[in-house]
């Protein structure tokens, strides 16, 4: 039987005893070399990345998502992103020649890969949240250094590619919805 490195502490009052929290434990990552995660804030979820065979897998609280050939960083050295309250969560990840995004567990969004040295190391493709947790973007830089124009940076909002030409530096209202 494997041994696990990360259980999920669930706390809730026991009728009889209501000084004594009941903590139920729950396995949500093997404990295997290479394996990372990621708590989200308020401590609620945990989010690990780990291999299956040669692939990669992001484990949400203990259920899988897709299988990618690498889980891209986000430019700043994470790879897993939360929501503010998290509840929602964000990465990217490589099949093939797609960039693949996905939010919550589900595929949104995918790409064709490009030339741009950066992308292909694994770097800036950072889903981010807006403070109200609504709505999920990403800077979108992954043009051909042959020709810039084939892919032009865009700034892309809940799926929708903006106009060509977006900046990396976003910045968004404090409701999240400007």
């Amino acid at each position: 039987m494997r041994s696990t490195l990360i259980a999920l502490l669930i706390l809730a009052p026991s009728a009889a005893h209501a000084q004594k929290p009941k903590v139920d434990v729950q396995t949500v990552a093997p404990n295997e070399q290479g394996l990372s995660y990621s708590i989200s804030p308020k401590g609620a979820h945990v989010v690990a990345i780990t291999q299956k065979g040669t692939r990669w897998v992001v484990l949400h609280d203990g259920v899988a998502g897709p299988l990618f050939d690498q889980i891209i960083s986000d430019g700043g050295g994470g790879r897993i992103n939360f929501s503010p309250d998290g509840t929602r969560f964000g990465y990217a990840g490589r099949q093939g020649q797609e960039w693949v995004i996905v939010i919550d567990g589900k595929e949104v969004l995918r790409r064709p890969i490009g030339t741009n040295q950066t992308v292909l190391r694994g770097g800036g493709l950072g889903v981010r949240f807006t403070p109200n947790g609504k709505h999920w973007f990403l800077h979108y830089n992954n043009g051909s250094e042959g020709n810039p124009l084939a892919d032009p940076p865009r700034l892309i909002w809940d799926g929708v590619a903006g106009p060509p030409g977006a900046e990396a530096n976003v910045t968004v209202s404090a409701d999240g919805e400007h």
